[in-house]
């Protein structure tokens, strides 16, 4: 590997879904020109599913896929930044995170644990991806 390149470790609390492992890792590697290469674990695979939170923090993996409503126990706040209590649908999440000062106060919750948020993308009921430009009009 070269001085440039990074390879990352991520691992998810939830099973490996099919197209998981490759469709938006290999899109980064593409995107990087190879400079960046992620590879993913399922559940269980590099570490026990639900310890991904702990991980993250100290360096264990690079990244983890989870609802932060997962960690209510270690950070409370968490859960206001999945829907709970709201039940928002996609519209109104990416309302509160984007426009209402969600993103913000999630990192700032986060900064404490050496954590950095990222929100993925959300689907529509007929399962169109959204993307932020979309919200834009």
């Amino acid at each position: 590997m070269e001085d440039d390149e990074l390879l990352w470790s991520q691992r998810s609390v939830l099973f490996d879904r099919a197209g998981q492992r490759e469709r938006p890792y290999q899109r980064i590697e593409d995107m990087s020109g190879g400079r960046i290469k992620i590879q993913f674990y399922g559940a269980g695979e590099l570490i026990p599913a639900a310890e991904g939170f702990d991980a993250v923090s100290t360096g264990t993996v690079e990244m983890n896929y989870a609802n932060a409503y997962f960690w209510t126990g270690k950070v409370f706040a968490g859960q206001y930044f999945t829907a709970v209590p709201f039940r928002f649908e996609f519209q109104g999440l990416n309302g509160w995170m984007y426009d209402g000062g969600g993103l913000q106060l999630w990192q700032e919750v986060y900064d404490r644990f050496n954590l950095c948020r990222f929100l993925r993308q959300h689907r529509c009921a007929d399962d169109r991806l959204v993307q932020e430009t979309d919200r834009e009009g």
